[in-house]
């Protein structure tokens, strides 16, 4: 995976980064650096990426979008997760990148900092019944769906906290797939609790996320699934 560094980048790819970002200002072959501090560095996307991405008819990069639920136990406040978030950011490069087309091609802007938290909404569930924070969790999981991620400017990922006991949070994680080839979203829970973060390589970010899934939230996903119609099958001559 080749990756160039800002003082490397070719001109075609100077443009793409103003049309989108209005980085530089461009004069004949020449541009003079906006901000160049701003930039980490630009890299080829991985295959990975690649079969998660894909450009539209305006140009635009669109992608698939997964969400998890976490339960977690311990007693955090918003400030306290707002610090492991940004620490966060700062240690994944997954957490700071965006994606342009460069002449057609998919690329990967890595920034130094980003200044903007992903979104974080906090709630507080504990005078719900069991039934009340079922259906609440599921509400907040198609708005968060709905929700659009833009690849091109914003942040990759959002959260919902919900506080469901004195010592119990229910997290929702809704977050562009394409990231998290290399990134567990779980570190930023390790982060919360002050344990070491813990290094993914390639698809493992992917199962560990699935993996890692508590007995409670496989039993709310079975709990809404309950009814739904089985697919239809095939006729017999398309079998």
């Amino acid at each position: 995976m080749r990756k160039w560094k800002q003082e490397e980048l070719t001109a075609e790819q100077k443009a793409a980064l103003h049309h989108t970002y209005h980085l530089y200002r461009l004069v004949g072959e020449k541009s003079n650096n906006y901000y160049a501090q701003q930039i980490r560095y630009v890299r080829e996307i991985t295959e990975f990426e690649g079969e998660r991405l894909f450009l539209n008819k305006a140009g635009r990069v669109e992608g698939a979008v997964i969400q998890e639920m976490y339960k977690l136990k311990g007693d955090f406040n918003p400030i306290h997760v707002n610090l492991a978030l940004r620490n966060f950011m700062e240690q994944e490069d997954a957490m700071r990148l965006n994606y342009i087309s460069v002449g057609g091609t998919l690329t990967a802007v890595v920034w130094a900092e980003r200044k903007e938290l992903p979104e974080i909404i906090y709630r507080n569930v504990l005078n719900m019944d069991e039934e009340e924070i079922e259906a609440t969790l599921r509400k907040a999981m198609a708005a968060d769906l709905r929700q659009e991620i833009d690849l091109q400017h914003g942040c990759l990922a959002s959260f919902s906290v919900f506080r469901t006991a004195s010592d119990e949070y229910a997290i929702i994680v809704t977050v562009a797939q394409a990231i998290l080839d290399e990134l567990d979203i779980r570190n930023i829970f390790r982060c919360m609790a002050g344990w070491p973060r813990k290094e993914v390589t390639g698809h493992r970010a992917l199962d560990a996320g699935m993996a890692g899934i508590s007995a409670s939230i496989q039993q709310y996903w079975q709990n809404l699934l309950q009814g739904v119609p089985l697919l239809p099958r095939l006729p017999h001559s398309l079998q």
